[in-house]
């Protein structure tokens, strides 16, 4: 039996939120052990817009509904929520529902959560990607302002079904394609980053988009690269890393070439927006180079 809540999340609520339901994830040997105790099924979470904001939607699934709506009434939030009215037939209307939390009894077999960080900096972690990401990439490439050098040239959005359908791909373990979700320590994730084109021990495209405002002009989309990088030529034993970059994207060039790339082709006309060609440049990274670099 289910027992499912609606409560209003202030906006300004909202990151510390997701942060506490990423730790309820990474306490989840702890969680399962209390659900056997007190015969939970399950305990999930969406986050969701209407028309007046955020919208938590929390639900709990127990063996019958007193004990669902016990185990609720003793779960608690580390915000204050508000109790104003809910429209619920214009919930997810406006946002694709994001998935803060899936427990569940099935689940009690997975990889333990740090199998999926593939390394960690200062400031940010590289964890593998998850099917919950889906709502926040496409926020991001519906975004001018992320897009604005990409191929969607800040004209256009991805649809969701097809990010989703990405995840499914590179989640895969036979993915032709290494990506990574990029994350704050505190489990705030932020952007994300690939190695496309891999032929094993030789060579791969990097690219990498921090999509939330508030982590650019703070260093990390350097730090980003670092732990990229790192990664690709000691994990995965690459000799030289590629990438392709509008010619005027100046911040991201002054980006790569302090991180040692270098211009190995100039792409003339190589895209067309609103009638005015733009070049692409393709620059690259030895390993040795890197390391090199990394030692001076």
């Amino acid at each position: 039996m289910l027992q499912i809540s609606f409560k209003r999340v202030k906006p300004g609520k909202v990151d510390k939120l997701r942060t506490w339901m990423r730790e309820l994830k990474d306490r989840r040997e702890e969680i399962f052990a209390s659900f056997e105790q007190e015969g939970v099924r399950s305990e999930k979470a969406w986050l969701l817009e209407d028309d007046d904001g955020y919208v938590l939607v929390y639900a709990i699934e127990a063996e019958d509904l007193e004990q669902a709506r016990r185990v609720y009434a003793e779960s608690t939030l580390p915000i204050d929520l508000e109790h104003r009215a809910i429209q619920r037939d214009t919930l997810g209307k406006r946002v694709e529902p994001e998935l803060l939390l899936d427990l569940t009894v099935d689940d009690m077999e997975c990889d333990a959560p740090s199998d999926h960080i593939y390394s960690t900096g200062a400031h940010l972690r590289l964890r593998k990607p998850l099917m919950e990401d889906a709502p926040l990439r496409h926020k991001w490439f519906a975004d001018p302002q992320v897009t604005r050098y990409l191929p969607l040239a800040g004209k256009d959005e991805l649809p969701i079904e097809d990010i989703r359908d990405y995840l499914e791909m590179v989640t895969d373990s036979n993915r032709p394609v290494f990506d990574v979700s990029i994350e704050l320590l505190d489990g705030v994730t932020i952007g994300s980053a690939s190695y496309r084109d891999v032929v094993d021990g030789e060579s791969a495209e990097l690219s990498i988009v921090l999509g939330e405002a508030k982590a650019r002009g703070r260093g990390l989309g350097r730090e980003a690269m670092e732990l990229m990088l790192d990664y690709g030529f000691d994990e995965m034993k690459l000799k030289h890393v590629w990438l392709v970059v509008r010619a005027d994207n100046d911040v991201a060039v002054a980006l790569f070439e302090s991180l040692g790339f270098e211009t190995a082709e100039v792409l003339e006309d190589a895209v067309v927006i609103d009638d005015v060609s733009y070049a692409k440049l393709r620059m690259e990274l030895k390993s040795k180079d890197w390391k090199k670099g990394q030692t001076s």
